[in-house]
């Protein structure tokens, strides 16, 4: 199982270098600002991204609906949050862009890691004569992107306590709900019907053999939605990290040059 192809070396590694330079033009030029001046290229984001999902779901709809298209993947919630954090002002506004960030901050780790599992070097080599793998493609760039953001824009800043308490809730619901949908439409979403990986997925059946196809795929949804909520604590105070070293460390040394000055 290849966790990085050539291909998103040489397309991927560019995207997220430009994305950063972008955003320190922007955190230059914003950071100052009001928060509702810093959210609007995050704003005209969460717009492309939530209308690349609708022509995507039109698309999918003309030619046969396919059943994985439905949003009960992991970075479906994008689809709702991303959108909900860039425009909604209320009761709510804090726990939905605190759950924002912590999803966000998932997807960034695991495209750092492995994002030959989330598009494959196929979506690439077709993203330009097929829609649906420029999607693929271009969507999970974007959340990348406001992931980046969040943090040089200073859009949210991390409160351990609450966010975890937020996502501890809204986490296990995703799985809840994920993992139900895929035993019930027999589809893989976010690999809770099976696992791509051919080792994992022997464990699965061999439990399955063992104790029972209902019992069996119980124990592996269960150990699927472990995985998720330790790999997103991880991404968490990655993300914290991050957010310290941007906003604290390089504020400090621009302070100090102009001190200097």
């Amino acid at each position: 199982m290849n966790f990085w192809t050539y291909h998103h070396l040489i397309t991927y590694v560019p995207s997220l270098a430009f994305m950063m330079v972008i955003a320190a033009i922007l955190r230059k030029v914003l950071l100052n600002k009001d928060k509702k001046i810093r959210l609007i290229p995050f704003q005209f984001l969460a717009v492309s991204l939530f209308t690349l999902e609708v022509v995507k779901q039109i698309i999918s709809l003309t030619r046969g609906y396919d059943l994985y298209h439905l949003p009960f993947h992991f970075c479906s919630m994008f689809i709702f949050f991303i959108p909900l954090s860039a425009f909604y002002r209320g009761k709510w506004e804090k726990p939905a862009f605190s759950f924002t960030t912590f999803i966000c901050s998932v997807l960034f780790m695991f495209m750092l890691i492995c994002p030959n599992t989330v598009y494959a070097d196929t979506s690439i080599e077709n993203m330009f004569t097929d829609f649906l793998f420029f999607h693929q493609v271009i969507f999970h760039n974007i959340a990348v992107f406001e992931f980046i953001l969040i943090v040089s824009l200073k859009l949210y800043e991390p409160n351990t306590k609450f966010d975890l308490k937020i996502a501890a809730i809204a986490l296990p619901c995703y799985c809840l709900i994920g993992s139900v949908m895929a035993q019930v439409l027999k589809t893989n979403y976010n690999n809770f019907y099976y696992c791509t990986a051919d080792f994992i997925d022997n464990v699965r059946l061999d439990i399955i053999d063992t104790i029972g196809y209902a019992a069996g795929q119980t124990v592996y949804v269960i150990g699927v939605s472990a995985v998720i909520l330790f790999f997103a604590l991880i991404s968490y105070f990655v993300y914290r990290l991050i957010y310290k070293v941007v906003n604290t460390k390089f504020a400090n040394t621009k302070k100090e040059s102009e001190q200097c000055e």
